[in-house]
């Protein structure tokens, strides 16, 4: 676990991009998907990638019943994942199969790449009357040419880029590093395994990047010069937050997320935006879902982000408070069963 100060700057920064928002990679999954993963224990050793312990995961899962329509499942994602995606236990994998819907925050399957492109140049890409140098201040300039040189991302390819994007592929690239990759995160995994399902998105790719270069100015710049001011603490940040999730471990992924923040910093506004405020919209459409009474009998299955579930203001503190049980059904193996929001 990193130190307090630590803390207290990365949660704004780098936990969305890994528990909370599925559009901010430019890569889209390369290859389908298996209809479903061996049990890592079937696998031989060599296919297996990481060992049973590293791919293994008991996620965060819950059940929200006592409504009229749908019951739900809420799956907490995480958007990385090892070359081999990661294994779930069957208490996932068979709630996953008896579910006729899946719920993401994104559907982009159908996002052609000249769509794609296209999203990236109007929310991503600066005018072209005007340079990343020209939009940073000199000390963040200067501390992204180091890093670039670090990191191995080539400056020729950041340069148009807005601020908010740059930040986005630092994380990424080190996550990368760590063998971890979008194309292989939670949400890309079922997506792919969704078969004849109806898939209900929350969001949309457009909807997500807008609010992201939709950032002012000055809050973009805040995001990308705590990245690099921490760049050498991103690698260790990510393992912790990875391995967190992985255990089930709703304590600290809520203290890697949440502790610290301050309501009068930047960082408590680009939270604001990022994660509460979405909060409010994404439960709002899930009632929808669970209200409506042709909706009874069936089961939907919700995977969102991590980082929409946990804490005080989270998707399923929401549903609790609309009056519906909401019970976590994997317990950490350290910290023991909570009450979904509580």
């Amino acid at each position: 676990m990193r130190s307090r100060s630590i803390r207290r700057a990365l949660p704004a920064l780098w936990a969305p991009v890994l528990l909370a928002f599925a559009c901010t990679y430019p890569w889209p999954p390369t290859e389908p998907h298996p209809a479903r993963r061996p049990a890592l224990a079937e696998q031989p050793a060599s296919e297996a990638g990481l060992p049973l312990a590293g791919r293994q995961s008991q996620p965060l899962f819950w059940r929200v019943t006592n409504a009229p329509g749908a019951t739900l499942h809420l799956l907490g994602s995480l958007h990385i994942g090892p070359p081999e995606g990661w294994s779930y236990p069957d208490l996932i994998d068979d709630a996953f199969d008896a579910a006729t819907m899946l719920v993401v925050e994104i559907d982009d399957r159908d996002i052609g790449a000249e769509m794609r492109q296209a999203l990236l140049a109007e929310h991503a890409l600066l005018p072209t009357t005007e340079s990343l140098r020209e939009r940073l201040s000199p000390r963040t300039w200067e501390m992204l040419l180091e890093q670039s040189e670090l990191s191995g991302l080539p400056l020729a390819s950041l340069e148009r880029l807005q601020p908010w994007m740059v930040a986005n592929l630092l994380v990424i690239d080190a996550a990368q590093r760590r063998g971890l990759s979008p194309q292989t995160g939670v949400d890309q995994d079922f997506l792919g395994r969704a078969g004849a399902r109806r898939v209900v998105p929350l969001e949309t790719s457009e909807a997500q990047m807008a609010l992201m270069s939709g950032l002012t100015e000055a809050l973009q710049e805040f995001s990308l010069l705590e990245t690099l001011s921490h760049a050498d603490d991103i690698g260790d940040y990510l393992e912790s937050m990875v391995e967190a999730w992985r255990v089930g471990d709703e304590e600290a992924l809520s203290l890697l997320l949440f502790e610290g923040l301050d309501e009068r910093t930047d960082s408590a506004v680009f939270f604001e935006r990022l994660i509460f405020e979405r909060n409010e919209t994404m439960a709002k459409r899930l009632l929808q879902l669970v209200n409506d009474e042709d909706y009874a009998g069936q089961s939907a299955f919700a995977v969102i982000g991590a980082g929409h579930l946990v804490g005080s203001r989270s998707i399923c503190a929401l549903l609790a408070a609309h009056g519906y049980h909401v019970e976590l059904l994997t317990a950490s193996p350290i910290h023991g069963a909570h009450q979904g929001g509580e």
